[in-house]
């Protein structure tokens, strides 16, 4: 039996046999002390020759508790086909979360075991140049991140030679694959073949960063870049290339006003629950509504979801969201997804959200524009974003 570690994501730090068919494997992370989302991603495969037998595999997370459920996926075929949790009667956890335990019984000779189904930087790339292809849509590289990999944008809406910005991060942090997951799924329907998107697309533009931290993904760190720095704690400091090319860039862009500037940051991350990390209206904030209108519209459009809510605003913080916040004066949410949410979840609460950010913010433009009428949101729009009157 081989355990192997020799690909991009994986995390295995040692592995010691226990028995005939028990094994244990330490799971350290990057750097301490270190957020508690202990990520790992190993291969195995049976020698030639050997029978497949059921293995008893022994997870022991080193400054670090049990978070993901593992999940496996079976070599040479469709990853998205094929990843499978285990099943939470094959789960056990012990020594206070510090170790886990669970049976796997193969089918075949080489299979993956990996903390979320593998979402590299090849599979970010792939999907950049997919969006790309769309008439409405272009891919840049901004900037390079510690070790040179390249930070990439996604412009959408160039059919609009002037309009608001919206802007979308993702995966600062490389474990949380499920805030990646519903980022992907948002931006599709951004590009979508509706009115409603099409109307979008024509009065405003979006930069969206699908991988902010591609070093942290190919070396499968828990929680940081290769300088061992937390992205989502350098919005200010700008210690790290990533952020340092976003924020300039985002600076660029200015602060929000009738014809344009960043209207709105959405970065989406992933936790123990779905929630929306929202502010707490401070009053200098330009829309200081659009937050509670556009989640009550997802609200009303998805009954049976919880659509959680936790303002928060920590006026000298350091993530992206207290930066944009506080230097931009835009509205910037934290979007969260559960490590455990279902897929078909979190895609059908993305495309609801993506629709219902459009919706909003289409409303929220023709009272910037003037004059308001019956199907506008009145209280959406402050003094700084109203059209002048006359002298």
């Amino acid at each position: 039996m081989t355990f192997s570690s020799e690909f991009e994501g994986a995390r295995l730090s040692e592995c010691r046999r226990l028995g005939d068919s028990a094994f244990e494997l330490l799971i350290e992370p990057e750097s301490v002390p270190i957020n508690d989302s202990p990520w790992y991603a190993f291969r195995l495969e049976f020698g030639e020759g050997a029978p497949l037998r059921p293995l008893e595999l022994h997870l022991r997370y080193g400054d670090g508790t049990h978070r993901y459920r593992p999940k496996v996926l079976l070599e040479g075929e469709s990853e998205e086909a094929q990843w499978q949790g285990v099943a939470p009667g094959r789960l056990e956890t012990g020594e206070a979360g510090r170790t886990s335990v669970f049976e796997v019984t193969p089918s075949s000779r080489s299979f993956m075991v990996s903390a979320q189904p593998l979402l590299t930087n090849a599979d970010h790339r792939g999907f950049v140049r997919s969006l790309a292809r769309h008439e409405d849509a272009s891919s840049e590289i901004l900037g390079r991140s510690a070790e040179g990999r390249p930070i990439e944008g996604v412009r959408i809406g160039e059919a609009a030679e002037s309009g608001p910005w919206i802007v979308l991060l993702g995966r600062q942090h490389p474990p949380e694959v499920p805030g990646a997951l519903a980022l992907q799924t948002f931006m599709r329907q951004l590009l979508e073949d509706t009115e409603l998107a099409r109307r979008f697309r024509s009065a405003f533009r979006v930069l969206a960063i699908p991988n902010l931290n591609p070093d942290g993904v190919a070396r499968g760190h828990w929680r940081l870049n290769a300088n061992h720095v937390d992205l989502n704690r350098d919005w200010g400091p700008f210690s790290q290339p990533a952020t340092r090319t976003v924020g300039s860039t985002l600076e660029k862009l200015g602060s929000p006003h009738p014809g344009g500037g960043v209207w709105l940051l959405l970065d989406f991350h992933s936790t123990h629950r779905d929630v929306f990390y929202t502010q707490l209206e401070p009053p200098k904030l330009s829309l200081p509504s659009f937050t509670s209108c556009w989640l009550d519209g997802v609200d009303e459009a998805l009954p049976e979801y919880d659509v959680a809510r936790a303002p928060r605003h920590l006026a000298e913080g350091t993530t992206a969201k207290a930066w944009a916040t506080r230097v931009l004066g835009a509205p910037a949410i934290t979007y969260e997804v559960g490590d455990a949410t279902d897929r078909a979840v979190v895609e059908r609460v993305a495309r609801t959200a993506a629709r219902e950010l459009m919706a909003t913010l289409l409303s929220v433009q023709r009272q910037a524009r003037g004059p308001c009428d019956s199907a506008c949101l009145p209280c959406l729009i402050p003094q700084s974003l109203q059209p002048a009157g006359p002298e």
